[in-house]
C-alpha cells in the first residue's frame, strides 16, 4: 500500500514538473527580454520585458524566434545585442569596464562610511576640559583683576 503511493505521489510530482517546449518558451523569452533595453526608434528606454511600446511585441517575437532557432537565454541575449547595438544592454558586463561599474560604487560607499566611522570616533574622543580651570599666571590674574575693578568703576 505505501509503495504504491509512493508510487503515485512521485508519478503526479513528475507530472507537474514536466513542462512542454511550448510553454517553457514565453519564460525564456521574458528572461531574455528583461535583460535588455527597448531598442524602439522612439528611445523609450524601457527594459524590453516591460516595454509597451508599438515595437516591443515585434522584439519579443525576434528574441522569440533566436531562441526557436536552438540558442539559449545567453546566446540570444548576444545575438539580439549584437544585431541592435551593446548600448541595449540593461545591466553591464561582468568584465573589462562593465566590472568596474559593478565594483565602485560599492567600494565609494564602503570608503565613505569608513570616513563617516572615523569622524564620529574623533569627535567623540575630543579631550575633556580640565577639572580645575586653565591655568594661569600670577601676572595674567592680576591684570584680569585689575581690568574687573575697572569695568564697576
Amino acid at each position: 500500500m505505501r509503495a504504491s503511493v509512493f508510487f503515485l505521489a512521485t508519478v503526479v510530482a513528475l507530472a507537474l514538473l514536466s513542462v512542454s517546449p511550448v510553454s517553457a518558451r514565453a519564460p525564456r523569452v521574458s528572461e531574455v527580454a528583461g535583460e535588455v533595453i527597448c531598442p524602439c526608434p522612439d528611445d523609450c528606454m524601457r527594459v524590453l520585458g516591460d516595454c509597451v511600446c508599438g515595437y516591443a511585441e515585434g522584439y519579443r517575437s525576434e528574441i522569440d524566434s533566436l531562441l526557436s532557432s536552438g540558442l539559449d537565454a545567453g546566446q540570444a541575449k548576444e545575438a539580439f545585442l549584437a544585431t541592435h547595438g551593446e548600448r541595449f544592454r540593461a545591466s553591464p558586463k561582468f568584465s573589462g569596464a562593465g566590472l568596474l561599474l559593478w565594483v565602485v560604487p560599492p567600494m565609494i560607499v564602503i570608503l565613505s562610511l569608513a570616513g563617516l566611522v572615523r569622524v564620529v570616533r574623533r569627535w567623540s574622543i575630543a579631550p575633556a576640559p580640565a577639572a580645575g580651570g586653565a591655568s594661569v599666571s600670577e601676572e595674567e590674574a592680576a591684570r584680569f583683576e585689575a581690568d574687573l575693578e575697572e569695568l564697576d568703576a
